[in-house]
């Protein structure tokens, strides 16, 4: 496949709002659907802004996505970048759409705020944009020297984050590819990293044990957090920007309040370390994925547990709820994304 120069459409800054959505009961989740086909573990799952779509990145190097089955086509060229997508009827859960990155294995992916474009990264130190109306990738942004673990698109969609192996965050401008800063962890990986709702701000967290939050325009470090006895492997920020959370491989979950750095709960119920942490969109509860199998609901006040998912045979990579708060989704070393909700 031919890649294209990198010229985004520019996105319109819009404003933080703590969504005005009521989620579903998380006691009455269950398991409404299995979506198999990938070849190996399933790394990341990443709802389409719309909830519309489902992207999934795999350790078989395919990210997958669910689409409209009223699109159906095949795409398929020879050579080291080639690129096959299929299509995944919504409906049945059949994998019907696939675009596969020659250039490694994919550990994350995200959706721009508009819909548009897909990020995702690879183990090969590149993060790729996706188009996804012209099906077609831009050229890969380079600049990490080892594994990339996590991308993000800031809120108003002109900005990517990327964390990695090497030690580092970049954050690029998305419209022309250009690296705007370089945030070092201190010779530690980095295995996640997310922007406040705001976008002023950005969390990651380390394989030093630690969460770093950094001033998104000067890089410059505010506050380190720390309180995990382990590597920690997921953060992100509350709808409303005052708290975070954290998922180690402690075993545990922390909320932390944003701006003092206070540690306000630790949340224990998982047997293996904690791979993916998820607010609801209104706010109310959280979602954690775990390398024990099983998916947990919690109340974000109080901390109570409210619901233990269990349908994955190996353990759980990423969790993530629907925009509109319906439906969860989750991806599993033992091959499939499942989604939950009620009927």
């Amino acid at each position: 496949m031919k890649e294209k120069e990198i010229n985004l459409t520019q996105m319109q800054p819009t404003e933080t709002q703590v969504p005005k959505i009521e989620c579903a009961s998380p006691k009455d989740f269950k398991l409404l659907r299995t979506l198999g086909g990938n070849l190996d573990g399933v790394r990341s799952v990443c709802w389409s802004p719309d909830g519309k779509y489902l992207a999934s990145g795999s350790y078989d190097k395919a990210i997958a996505a669910c689409w409209p089955s009223d699109r159906d086509f095949e795409l398929n060229e020879d050579g080291d970048n080639a690129v096959s997508i299929s299509i995944w009827d919504t409906n049945s859960g059949e994998k019907i759409k696939t675009l596969e990155e020659y250039s490694g294995i994919v550990f994350s992916v995200s959706w721009s705020p508009d819909g548009k474009y897909l990020a995702s990264d690879s183990c090969y130190k590149n993060v790729i944009i996706w188009d996804i109306n012209s099906e077609e990738k831009f050229k890969p942004l380079k600049g990490h020297s080892y594994q990339v673990n996590s991308v993000s698109w800031s809120p108003d969609g002109n900005y990517l984050a990327s964390s990695s192996w090497d030690s580092t965050i970049i954050i690029w401008d998305a419209n022309s590819g250009e690296i705007l800063k370089t945030l070092n962890h201190s010779f530690f990986d980095v295995f996640s990293v997310s922007w406040s709702p705001d976008g002023k701000y950005l969390v990651s967290g380390s394989q030093n044990n630690t969460i770093i939050i950094w001033d998104a325009k000067s890089g410059e470090k505010l506050k380190t957090l720390e309180g995990h006895s382990d590597s920690v492997y997921s953060v992100s920020w509350s709808p409303d920007g005052k708290y975070l959370v954290s998922g180690s491989a402690d075993d545990t979950i922390i909320i932390w309040d944003a701006k003092s750095g206070e540690k306000l709960k630790t949340l224990e119920g998982h047997s293996y370390g904690v791979n993916s942490v998820s607010w609801s969109p209104d706010g109310k509860y959280l979602v954690s994925g775990s390398g024990d199998g099983t998916i947990i609901i919690w109340d974000a006040k109080s901390g109570e547990k409210l619901k233990t998912l269990e349908g994955h045979s190996y353990g759980v990579e990423s969790v993530c709820w629907s925009p509109d708060g319906k439906y969860l989704a989750s991806g599993s070393w033992d091959e499939t994304v499942k989604i939950w909700g009620v009927e």
